[in-house]
């Protein structure tokens, strides 16, 4: 699905990245997985046991925050407004039964979770597919790590 490159080839240092990895282990958090991107690159993979590449996490109401900035972003491009009803995008999926109060909902209605009516009787749901992408603890590095010490793994990659 997406790409993969080096650290390097992104402009990130392999061993800052076994640093991070290595102090995330060091505090004992509970960690599934990291995965880091630049553009629409992956340089870097590593998962903890017993997560594997196809183990599906919850996501619980995480996903809120990427549509949200999805919809910030589309909106910034023009290609959408807030005001927009979802019903323009999936005309399709609409019931010529379905009450106007939900024909209505708006995006703006979807973000600020303003969709329950009094007496609610469907759902338009707006989703996003995240993938998560995981290795058993046992797999290798999916980068080279060279030798020596360098600087602090950049806040902004």
């Amino acid at each position: 699905m997406f790409e993969k490159t080096t650290p390097e080839k992104a402009g990130i240092s392999s061993q800052n990245v076994y640093k991070f990895i290595k102090t995330l282990e060091k505090r004992g958090l509970a960690m599934h997985s990291v995965l880091m991107m630049r553009g629409d690159k992956i340089f870097a993979e590593y998962y903890w046991h017993p997560f594997n590449k196809d183990f599906c996490h919850r996501m619980y109401s995480q996903t809120k925050s990427f549509v949200g900035v999805a919809i910030g972003l589309l909106e910034q491009e023009g290609k959408l407004s807030l005001s927009n009803k979802i019903s323009e995008y999936f005309p399709e999926k609409i019931d010529r039964t379905l009450p106007e109060n939900l024909k209505n909902l708006t995006i703006e209605n979807m973000l600020t979770m303003q969709t329950c009516g009094e007496h609610q009787i469907g759902f338009i749901i707006l989703t996003l597919t995240v993938h998560t992408f995981i290795l058993p603890k046992t797999a290798p590095m999916l980068f080279p790590v060279p030798a020596g010490n360098t600087t602090v793994l950049p806040h902004r990659f």
